[in-house]
């Protein structure tokens, strides 16, 4: 205890020899790179923002400020390379324009506007893509990504693609797709309501969503089996549904989405998941790299989704036999136990 004191003494004896404190260290350029390529896309997205630090006032009041955040005349591109034996060769350089049109929610940073960058271009799975931007200090920010390739389901079939909504065990199974690593499903069961004393009323097309399971992580190639209980999806209708006297509702069938990324994203997700040790540190990922050895931050990965036709809006009748993934339900009788659902089959 006494030496304990004496080191505090000390240390206030040489702080008290300067009243300059510096809180801020020597400014560096830290660049932000966040781009998740998926090759059934149309447009492909990157957002690339800068660091900031106004040691007059604060970081709260420099995320205001869109200047704070974005790099005036910034030169990005998307390089495509061609497997050639070992080797990646270039085979394309594509230009990322800057694009202000997607609107930022409000929050923490300014939200006047956005800047990200874009391109239109079709992505080909079997190519490997590097991320280039140029910032006005002449740095190169750099990354690359594998392709995730698309995959579909193969059990249950298509025809009769029936889901069992009984205790019977459903199998839903997929070879995994190449260069995937981290899997979500989710169960988009789809069903219309009506109002029984209007007969003439148009049917209303809704659905809801069930999380089947989240940030799986699979290392291994081959095929995939997840066993899903019909009943599982019954007691989640019952609990997310609201109870309305007046309607009627019919279960149309079940959309299986399967979301799935690459290692890097893997590997990002993994380590910022929450923690349940005591100690709550965690190390830091990134696999956005400096040509100056500057700081950086963020992530650049692939992913890719089944069905990749899905729609969130103007879902009719026709949707069903266009989604390679929707399939018809049986034993509907279980429905029985919930007549609070108030469903009709």
């Amino acid at each position: 205890m006494k030496n304990f004191f004496a080191i505090l003494l000390i240390s206030c004896w040489l702080t008290s020899c300067n009243n300059d404190l510096k809180i801020a260290a020597d400014w560096k350029e830290v660049t932000a790179v966040w781009g998740l390529l998926n090759a059934n896309d149309s447009v492909h997205f990157f957002r690339i923002t800068k660091g900031y630090l106004d040691p007059k006032t604060g970081a709260s009041v420099g995320a205001k400020v869109e200047d704070s955040l974005y790099y005036p005349n910034l030169v990005a591109r998307l390089e495509e390379y061609s497997a050639s034996g070992n080797n990646w060769i270039l085979s394309r350089s594509l230009p990322l324009e800057e694009d202000r049109t997607v609107p930022k929610d409000s929050g923490f940073f300014g939200n006047k506007y956005q800047i990200l960058y874009k391109t239109q271009a079709r992505l080909d799975v079997s190519k490997m893509y590097k991320v280039v931007a140029i910032t006005p200090s002449g740095d190169e920010v750099t990354s690359e990504t594998k392709m995730v390739n698309n995959f579909a389901l193969s059990e249950p079939a298509r025809i009769p693609g029936v889901i069992r909504m009984s205790r019977k065990t459903n199998n839903i199974k997929f070879t995994t797709p190449a260069n995937g690593k981290i899997h979500e499903m989710t169960a988009r069961v789809h069903y219309t309501q009506y109002d029984p004393d209007q007969p003439t009323q148009t049917n209303e097309f809704k659905y809801v969503d069930y999380t089947i399971y989240k940030n799986l992580f699979i290392n291994t190639a081959g095929l995939f089996t997840y066993s899903l209980n019909g009943l599982e999806i019954l007691e989640f209708l019952n609990q997310s549904l609201p109870k309305i006297d007046t309607i009627n509702r019919q279960l149309k069938g079940i959309e299986f989405i399967v979301h799935v990324g690459g290692q890097d994203l893997a590997t990002f997700i993994n380590i910022n998941q929450p923690s349940t040790a005591i100690v709550q540190d965690r190390p830091s990922f990134t696999n956005i790299s400096s040509k100056k050895g500057n700081p950086t931050a963020g992530i650049f990965s692939s992913r890719i989704r089944i069905p990749t036709n899905l729609k969130d809006s103007g879902i009719d009748a026709n949707y069903y036999l266009q989604s390679p993934t929707f399939r018809e339900v049986s034993n509907l009788d279980s429905l029985a136990k919930y007549p609070q659902l108030k469903f009709v089959w």
